[in-house]
């Protein structure tokens, strides 16, 4: 009887792992070089669904991003809008970059979509500012096609 409660214990609790799925952490990208190698080779079309989105104000955007960025935040977007219609558009296996302000909006939408089961979310550390202030040659660009 007790083999017999074991062995359906241990069945229960694979079934459980299972279904409540097993998901990573975003990956916190600290320094320009890998962030700068991701973003071109996301570029050069490497790999084979990515996409990067640039989680500051409209306004902001405009006055300066990071090639190959799409600026998400219109009309009162929050994280959650966006998260939706991440899920809704792309499959799991995209690779999704994030960059905001200060890198707490880009935590908070790449820990969402880690715990929907996407396993190639990462996003900058310290945000856009931050990543300027580090970058030793970055020149934005200018304007906003989103």
């Amino acid at each position: 009887m007790k083999k017999f409660l074991r062995s359906n214990l241990f069945v229960v609790f694979i079934f459980f792992i299972f279904l409540t799925g097993c998901h990573k952490d975003p990956k916190v990208i600290q320094d320009v070089e890998t962030f700068d190698q991701m973003i071109t080779q996301k570029l050069e079309g490497k790999y084979e669904e990515a996409i990067a989105y640039d989680l500051r104000s409209q306004e902001d955007c405009s006055n300066g991003h990071i090639k190959g960025f799409l600026c998400m935040q219109e009309d009162g977007k929050t994280i959650h809008d966006i998260y939706h219609d991440i899920i809704h558009v792309y499959s799991k296996k995209t690779r999704i970059f994030i960059i905001c302000e200060d890198g707490s909006r880009s935590k908070e939408l790449a820990t969402l979509l880690c715990k929907k089961g996407y396993k190639y979310v990462c996003y900058f550390s310290g945000g856009y500012q931050n990543y300027v202030n580090i970058h030793p040659n970055f020149t934005p660009e200018i304007g906003c096609d989103c």
